[in-house]
């Protein structure tokens, strides 16, 4: 069974939109991406849900590597 033409449509729109997404923002410089990545950081060491804690969110390693690699350099 071949998918319909408007599916094959729809993908394409949704692919474009994802590539035109990949290739137009920098790695890590959309507002939330580092809290994103100390999210998943968390979680994976503790196995638990971080809680907010007022103050910096960013672990040692993290800054470390997006010092590293300029990724803060725009």
């Amino acid at each position: 069974m071949r998918p319909s033409r408007t599916a094959l449509a729809c993908a394409a729109v949704a692919f474009l939109n994802a590539l035109a997404w990949l290739l137009l923002t920098p790695p890590f410089q959309v507002p939330d991406e580092p809290q994103h990545l100390a999210y998943a950081q968390y979680l994976a060491e503790t196995g638990k849900l971080p809680r907010h804690i007022p103050g910096r969110v960013f672990s040692d390693e993290e800054a470390v590597a997006t010092g590293n690699v300029r990724l803060n350099d725009v």
